[in-house]
C-alpha cells in the first residue's frame, strides 16, 4: 500500500509510491532543456597530474534532475574542438565513493545511459555527483590551452511529482554496453548501485525479484 504524506505548506496530501522507477519517472517529464558551462579544467587537475575531478554539486547543476551530460574540451585560441587521441582516457562518475558509471572517454559522448535521471538536487552534499576524466596524460601538458564544455539536459516535472521525488526510493535501471544490469538507488539524499556487480540479464532477474524491482524481458 503507498504512503500518504502531508505537505505543510500547501496542506494537501500526495500519494508516495513504495520506490519510483524509470518508467515512472520518465512518464512525468514535463519538460527537457539543453544547457552548457564552461570550465577550466585546469583548476581540477588532481595532484599527480593524471585526473581531473569535477564535482556538479560545486557547478549550476546543483539544483538540478539531469539525464545527459556531454564533455568537450574545446581549444581558447581558436574556439573549436580540441582534437586530441582520446586512447586510454576514461571517466567515472560517482556518487559519493560509490561507482555508478565507467567507460572509455570520447567528446562529445553522453557519459550517461538511456533514460537515466541524476536527480542531483536531493543527493546530500556528501554523496555529490563527481566526473573524474582519467589518464590525461596526453593532454596534461596543453591543458592550460583547453577550455571544458560541459552540456547538459535538465529534466523539469511538475511541482507535486518533484516533492515526490524527494520523499521516495527511486530505483532506475542500469543497462551498460557490455549487457549487463544494475539499479541506481536513491533515498534519504544517497545514491548507491543496488548490486555491488553488474549483473548479466539472468542473474539480474533472480536478484531482483530480493529488492522489488521489474524483471527485465
Amino acid at each position: 500500500m503507498n504512503n500518504t504524506y502531508l505537505l505543510s505548506n500547501t496542506q494537501s496530501i500526495l500519494s508516495i509510491p513504495n520506490y519510483i522507477t524509470t518508467e515512472l519517472l520518465c512518464k512525468n517529464i514535463k519538460n527537457i532543456q539543453s544547457s552548457s558551462i564552461f570550465v577550466e579544467p585546469s583548476k581540477f587537475i588532481s595532484k599527480d597530474n593524471n585526473q581531473i575531478n569535477i564535482n556538479l554539486h560545486k557547478t549550476e547543476m546543483r539544483n538540478k534532475h539531469i539525464n545527459s551530460i556531454k564533455l568537450n574540451f574545446v581549444s581558447k585560441q581558436t574556439n573549436d574542438d580540441y582534437i586530441f587521441t582520446e586512447e586510454n582516457i576514461k571517466y567515472e562518475i560517482m556518487c559519493g565513493y560509490n561507482l555508478i558509471f565507467d567507460d572509455n572517454f570520447q567528446q562529445n559522448k553522453n557519459l550517461l545511459t538511456t533514460d537515466i535521471i541524476l536527480p542531483i538536487k536531493y543527493l546530500e552534499n556528501h554523496h555529490s555527483i563527481c566526473i573524474n576524466i582519467k589518464n590525461i596524460s596526453n593532454i596534461v601538458s596543453f591543458i592550460n590551452d583547453l577550455i571544458l564544455k560541459i552540456q547538459y539536459d535538465e529534466v523539469d516535472f511538475d511541482n507535486e511529482f518533484d516533492k515526490l521525488i524527494s520523499l521516495s526510493q527511486l530505483d532506475q535501471l542500469i543497462q551498460l554496453n557490455n549487457n549487463t544490469y544494475n539499479v541506481f538507488r536513491v533515498m534519504f539524499g544517497v545514491g548507491v548501485k543496488a548490486f555491488y556487480e553488474d549483473l548479466p540479464k539472468d542473474i539480474f532477474n533472480t536478484e531482483t525479484s530480493n529488492i522489488g524491482c521489474k524483471i527485465l524481458v
